[in-house]
C-alpha cells in the first residue's frame, strides 16, 4: 500500500539554500559519480526505477542514477574512472557504500547545520537504497519549475525517522519567503519537493499515473539504447516550458517553426553506460526533419587526420532556414534580410548565393597529426595543418574562393594565402599548402580501428565529430613544448579518443557520444 504520509515541514531558518540546491548538488553528484559515472542499471536485471514514484503529468524532466554494485557497469565504471587521478582523488570508487556517501554527501552540501546526518554509517547507510532520481515538475507558465528528489530506502522505519532531520537540513538555509520542503512516501521510496503539500500531490498523482507506465518515457529512454549508469528523460512539456522561458527571458517571439516543431516533440530519452573501457552517451527521440549524411566525406579524410568535424547540408537548406527563422532574424537585426544580404556584399564581395555555393552539400573541418608547436610559436599559420574539404561543384566553389581572396588583397593578405585544389568531387580549402595536397591526395579516415571504434554510424551521420589523442602522441608533444601542468597531463593521458555521431533511423534521431581510454 502507498504511504502518503507527509511531515510537516520544519519552520526555515533565515537565508538561502532549500531544496533546490540540493537538486543541483544531486546533479553534481551524478556528475562527478560518473565523471561522471553516468548513471548505472544493473547487469542482473534492472529492478524497480524512481520512476514508479513520479507523476508523468507535469513531469518537466529526470535524471537517475543506479549506485548498485551487482553488475558489469559498476566494475567498468571502476575499472575506467580509476585511470583518471583526478577522479581517482576526489571520488572513493571501492564499492556501493562510497558511491552511494558521495553521492548523499553531495546532495546535503557542507552538511552545517544537518545534525542526525552527521555518521553516514549510523544515520545513513541503514536505510538508504540504490537508486536515486532529480526531477522537475511544472508549476504552470512562467513559474519556476517544482524540483523533486526520489530516494529508494531500504528500511522504511528508519527512514521516516530520519525524515525530519533531512527536511531540517534541507531547509536550513532558507528564509521566510521561500518554499519548504515537504515529503511522502511511495512504497520503498521517499519524495521530496520544494513547497508545502509538493511530495504528497506528486505521490498521488503518481498512482494515478506514473512516469514509468508513460509510453513517451519508456519509448525514448528505451530507443536510447542498452541500459547503463544514467537514465534521463526529457518530456514534451519540458521542451515547451524551455521555449517559453526563452520567450520571457529574451523577448524574442520565437518563428512558427519552432513552436510546430515542439508541437510534434514527443520526448527524448538518453542513456549513460560504460563500454569498451570507455563511456557511451547515447540519446534518442523522433526525427524532426530530414537530414543529409555526411559520412562519405569525413570517411574520405586522411588517415592521419586527428580531429574532424563533418556536417551535411540537405537540399534547400537555406531556403527553409530563411522561411522558418528570416521573420525572427529580421526583427532581431532590424533590417530585412535583403538589407543584411547587401550588407554582407558590401563587407566581403558575397551574397546569400555565393555562401550557398561555398558550403556544397556539407563539409569538414580537420587538422592533421602533422602538428607541431613551432608553428604555433612562430605565428605561421600555413604550418598549421587545418583544411576544409567540401563536397560540392568545385568550379563553382572557385569562383567563389576568387571573391574571398579579393577581400582578403583589399585588406593587404597575399593573394596565396587561401590555398584551393580540386580533388574529384570535393574542393580543398587550406592556408597550409602541404596540407591542402595531403586533403587532396590521402585518404582511409574512415577505415581506420579508432574511427571505427569512436564513430561507430560515420557512413549514416548528418554530423559528426572525431578527436584521436594517439594519433603520433602529438597531444604530449604539444604539452611538453608548453610546459603543461603534470596534473593536466596525468589526467588526458589515459583519454585515446572522443566521437561524436547523430544520425536518423527511420522516425527516431540518435546522437552518440564515445570517450575512449587505453
Amino acid at each position: 500500500m502507498t504511504d502518503t504520509s507527509t511531515p510537516t515541514p520544519t519552520p526555515p531558518p533565515s537565508s538561502r539554500k532549500g531544496l533546490a540546491l540540493g537538486v543541483g548538488g544531486a546533479v553534481l553528484a551524478v556528475a562527478a559519480v560518473g565523471g561522471g559515472v553516468w548513471g548505472y542499471k544493473v547487469f542482473y536485471g534492472q529492478g524497480d526505477q524512481p520512476a514508479q514514484a513520479l507523476p508523468a503529468k507535469g513531469l518537466l524532466g529526470y535524471v537517475a542514477i543506479d549506485m548498485s554494485p551487482n553488475g558489469e557497469q559498476l566494475l567498468a565504471a571502476r575499472t575506467t574512472l580509476k585511470k583518471f587521478p583526478g577522479i581517482a582523488d576526489e571520488i572513493k570508487l571501492g564499492g556501493k557504500d562510497d558511491i552511494r556517501k558521495e553521492i548523499f554527501d553531495k546532495i546535503k552540501g557542507d552538511g552545517a547545520g544537518c545534525a542526525g546526518l552527521d555518521d553516514y554509517d549510523k544515520d545513513v547507510k541503514p536505510w538508504l537504497g540504490d537508486r536515486l532520481a532529480v526531477a522537475a515538475l511544472d508549476a504552470g507558465k512562467g513559474e519556476d519549475p517544482t524540483p523533486v528528489i526520489v530516494v529508494q530506502t531500504t528500511d522504511h522505519a528508519k527512514a521516516k525517522a530520519a525524515v525530519p532531520s533531512i527536511v531540517k537540513c534541507f531547509d536550513k538555509d532558507i528564509d521566510s519567503t521561500e518554499k519548504p520542503t515537504s515529503t511522502a512516501f511511495s512504497g520503498d521510496w521517499l519524495v521530496l519537493a520544494q513547497g508545502e503539500g509538493k511530495a504528497e500531490a506528486a505521490v498521488k498523482s503518481a498512482a494515478k499515473a506514473s512516469l514509468a507506465d508513460d509510453d513517451n518515457y519508456s519509448t525514448w529512454t528505451d530507443a536510447a539504447g542498452d541500459p547503463g549508469i544514467v537514465t534521463a528523460y526529457g518530456s514534451p512539456l519540458g521542451y515547451q516550458r524551455v521555449l517559453d522561458f526563452f520567450e520571457a527571458d529574451s523577448g524574442v517571439k520565437l518563428p512558427d517553426a519552432a513552436t510546430d516543431e515542439a508541437k510534434k516533440f514527443e520526448g527524448a530519452g538518453l542513456v549513460g553506460r560504460f563500454r569498451d573501457g570507455g563511456l557511451e552517451i547515447e540519446a534518442a527521440s523522433k526525427a524532426q526533419a530530414d537530414v543529409a549524411t555526411s559520412g562519405d566525406i569525413v570517411e574520405s579524410l586522411p588517415k592521419s587526420t586527428v580531429a574532424a568535424f563533418a556536417v551535411g547540408l540537405p537540399d534547400g537548406w537555406r531556403a527553409k532556414i530563411e522561411k522558418a527563422y528570416g521573420p525572427m532574424l529580421e526583427d532581431e537585426a532590424g533590417m530585412s534580410l535583403k538589407q543584411a544580404e547587401e550588407m554582407l556584399t558590401q563587407e566581403t564581395g558575397l551574397s546569400f548565393d555565393d555562401i550557398e555555393t561555398l558550403l556544397g552539400e556539407g563539409l569538414t573541418v580537420s587538422v592533421d597529426s602533422d602538428l607541431s608547436s613551432d608553428a604555433f610559436k612562430r605565428m605561421d599559420l600555413t604550418g598549421i595543418p587545418v583544411g576544409i574539404k567540401i563536397k560540392g561543384d568545385p568550379d563553382k566553389i572557385e569562383k567563389v574562393l576568387e571573391k574571398v581572396r579579393d577581400t582578403f588583397g583589399k585588406q593587404g593578405m597575399p593573394n596565396g594565402f587561401i590555398v584551393s585544389k580540386k580533388s574529384g568531387d570535393y574542393e580543398i580549402v587550406s592556408i597550409s599548402p602541404k596540407y591542402a595536397d595531403t586533403l587532396a591526395d590521402e585518404h582511409g579516415l574512415g577505415d581506420s580501428e579508432a574511427f571505427k571504434k569512436l564513430v561507430p554510424n560515420a557512413g549514416d551521420s548528418a554530423n559528426s565529430f572525431f578527436l584521436n589523442f594517439d594519433a603520433k602522441n602529438w597531444l604530449d608533444d604539444l604539452f611538453k613544448d608548453f610546459d603543461a601542468p603534470k596534473d593536466i597531463r596525468d589526467n588526458v593521458e589515459p583519454l585515446s579518443g572522443i566521437g561524436v555521431s547523430s544520425w536518423k533511423d527511420g522516425d527516431e534521431a540518435h546522437v552518440l557520444i564515445k570517450v575512449a581510454t587505453d
